[in-house]
């Protein structure tokens, strides 16, 4: 099989994923985008690396909510995961205190 054949059934097997989670997730990433610009109505402000890492935890943690609402709240790995960000965020909170 050729580079040219294996990329084709790589990007078909892409596309399969993409409709599954499609299925499930809906278009949450406008709920998503949505849920920040009310959380955050002039664009977060960020001063050091910690404070991005904890909203990049937070970030997960809120895509995880709106895969769960799309999901007509049954996805129960992303309520696993939103408990693992939540904790991870919590020993980010941890460390910088010292």
């Amino acid at each position: 099989m050729t580079i040219r054949e294996r990329t084709r059934d790589v990007m078909k097997t892409m596309l399969e994923t993409f409709e599954e989670r499609g299925a499930v997730y809906k278009d949450d990433y406008v709920d998503f985008a949505r849920l920040l610009t009310v959380l955050y109505p002039g664009g977060p402000r960020i001063k050091s690396e910690m404070e991005w890492i904890k909203f990049d935890f937070l970030c997960r943690i809120l895509g995880k909510v709106t895969r769960f609402t799309a999901s007509g709240m049954t996805h129960q790995d992303s309520i696993h995961d939103i408990a693992v960000y939540a904790a991870m965020l919590e020993a980010a909170l941890l460390e910088e205190k010292g």
